[in-house]
């Protein structure tokens, strides 16, 4: 389903009558916080989240940072709805739509576009398209590792139909993909409870057997008693 969006988006764009829109038209770009690594400020305690580029790629390992870090970047956060696209990038780059459960975690490692008014699963698919990733791998700068930045992002431009109604059509599929996007979420949740839950009993089973008299220790202590 997702490849016959992506490949409808590729074919509006080459056989519609398209506007190249300026990228900063389209989102509110916002840099992550510079400067020092944040890691002292790294805590178990999942209070406030804390996103890094590797979680746009799949890597659920998530961070959290205590109130002191929190504080010093309340002004990096993402809501739900926002689409974040990695600093460091490279073919295997992905943009993501920030999920409910994000809502207000702080960002680095990442610009977070903020959509004013194109529907943001058309721009993810988009985004997330050979035809972008190209563009842009073609813009990045670095000697080692090459990076974007809002400069960069701001001279990109994105095609957008002209007839709207070619993207509201497209907002049913959208829809379904969201809904199965979140079941697979919820299967994979309740997957991992059940491994620990697993876990625990195994090391509960194991607890016991140990805490059990052996046989022949038994038997010993019964000869010394007759």
């Amino acid at each position: 389903m997702e490849t016959f969006v992506q490949d409808r988006i590729m074919e509006i764009c080459d056989k519609e009558d398209c506007e190249e829109v300026e990228f900063d038209k389209v989102f509110e770009i916002k840099a992550a916080p510079g400067g020092k690594s944040l890691t002292q400020f790294y805590t178990l305690d999942k209070k406030h989240g804390f996103i890094t580029g590797k979680n746009l790629n799949g890597n659920n390992n998530l961070t959290y940072i205590n109130d002191i870090g929190y504080e010093k970047c309340k002004n990096y956060t993402v809501k739900y709805g926002d689409i974040l696209i990695q600093e460091v990038y490279n073919e295997n780059s992905k943009c993501l739509i920030v999920p409910k459960e994000w809502n207000n975690f702080v960002f680095k490692g990442c610009f977070r576009l903020r959509v004013k008014n194109i529907n943001k699963n058309y721009l993810l698919f988009y985004l997330n398209s050979d035809f972008f990733k190209t563009n842009a791998l073609n813009s990045t700068t670095g000697s080692i590792f090459e990076h974007l930045s809002i400069s960069i992002l701001k001279n990109m431009k994105i095609k957008i139909p002209k007839n709207k109604q070619l993207i509201k059509d497209l907002e049913p599929t959208f829809e379904e993909i969201e809904s199965l996007q979140g079941k697979i979420k919820e299967n994979e949740e309740l997957y991992q409870q059940y491994i620990k839950e697993l876990g625990e009993e195994a090391i509960i089973d194991d607890n016991k057997e140990e805490s059990k008299p052996k046989k022949n220790q038994k038997n010993k202590e019964l000869s010394l008693t007759v």
